[in-house]
């Protein structure tokens, strides 16, 4: 499979988060979508996928150490058609729910400029620093 940037494997060592698990389950619920980091940088090619780790605050200690973090991944989705955006949005929704991320918001949005259609996505999980994550 593919491999997540690998500034994104250094951070995750230093802090609890899962945008290696969200760049994951993303590749494989998109399809023939590219899946890249916030923005895509081909724009020509759509459909495609873009995401960013939005949150990544503490959410309890225990002896002075992060124990549980609150993190929120936002997921853009662009396609020619609105239909399209919104079946590649279902499937990384199915893929998402089943992995334990609860879906925080959903926007149909258009953009004039480019004419695409965009499907943006926000979810949340608690996790620790094992990587289980809970509601």
């Amino acid at each position: 499979g593919r491999r997540p940037p690998r500034f994104l494997e250094e951070a995750a060592r230093r802090m609890i988060s899962k945008s290696e698990e969200v760049y994951a389950i993303l590749c494989s619920a998109a399809g023939n979508a590219r899946v890249s980091l916030t923005y895509p940088g081909w724009w020509t090619e759509v459909p495609a996928v873009g995401y960013r780790e939005a949150i990544n605050r503490v959410h309890r200690r225990a002896d002075g150490k992060e124990y549980l973090t609150e993190l929120r991944y936002d997921v853009d989705i662009w396609a020619a058609g609105a239909k399209e955006a919104l079946e590649i949005a279902q499937s990384i929704d199915e893929a998402m729910a089943a992995a334990g991320y609860q879906r925080t918001h959903a926007a149909d949005l258009f953009d004039a400029k480019t004419r695409f259609h965009r499907r943006s996505l926000g979810y949340r999980i608690v996790a620790d620093p094992d990587g289980h994550g809970y509601q």
